[in-house]
């Protein structure tokens, strides 16, 4: 499992929002709850580490629902010193406690998942 962090510096300007994302492969894992478990897991596996959360309720009420996100989009935006490559994008389902400036989803690639999450400190 991997975890990556783009946080507001990674952005052009002076913007607010971040990406995290958590990449496994979906051999490990039998679903994509099973997979979301073992991300909280991980990223709560070491409570001094900056990845440290209350994911346990954030994640608490799991819906996923369809939606339609282009992941790419959002990296476009970035600085163009960071880039992201993956594979196509099977399905993606929103997971979590959505608000305006804060949201989550599962991808689901041909060999992984990926849990996204974008965010701003506002």
């Amino acid at each position: 499992m991997i975890v990556l962090d783009f946080g507001n510096c990674c952005f052009n300007g002076s913007r607010e929002e971040y990406i995290m994302i958590v990449v496994a492969p979906k051999t490990d894992f039998a679903s994509k709850d099973a997979f979301l478990d073992g991300a909280i897991r991980f990223l709560n596996a070491d409570e001094n580490s900056d990845f440290f959360d209350d994911y346990e309720e954030l994640y608490q009420e799991r819906s996923y629902e369809p939606v339609n996100i282009d992941i790419d989009a959002d990296f476009k935006n970035m600085n163009q010193r960071v880039g992201f490559l993956h594979e196509p994008v099977l399905q993606a389902f929103s997971v979590g406690k959505d608000e305006w400036n804060d949201w989550s989803a599962i991808l689901e690639t041909k060999s992984e998942y990926i849990l996204y999450r974008w965010a701003t400190s506002a």
